[in-house]
């Protein structure tokens, strides 16, 4: 969830996201984790590889996604169950 938040956050929209600026909004993984999980996102296609770059960009897909599964999380454990 914490994964998706950040991806999600609009800092990423315009620019994309790389490791290290994930890694400053996550701040419990280390480098490595957050490389598998950069790669298994790649592998679904929520997020795809700037050509010549280090950065990755949300698809339009991914976004649709991540947000479903954001608000469906909100549905089902909302706040005042969540101890």
């Amino acid at each position: 969830e914490q994964v998706l938040k950040a991806i999600v956050c609009g800092d990423f929209t315009i620019r994309g996201f790389r490791n290290k600026h994930l890694k400053g909004k996550l701040k419990n993984k280390s480098s490595g984790q957050i490389s598998r999980i950069i790669k298994r996102l790649r592998v679904k296609g929520l997020i795809k590889k700037a050509r010549g770059s280090y950065k990755y960009y949300l698809t339009t897909l991914g976004c649709k996604i991540i947000a479903t599964a954001l608000n469906f999380k909100e549905l089902i454990y909302p706040k005042q169950l969540v101890y």
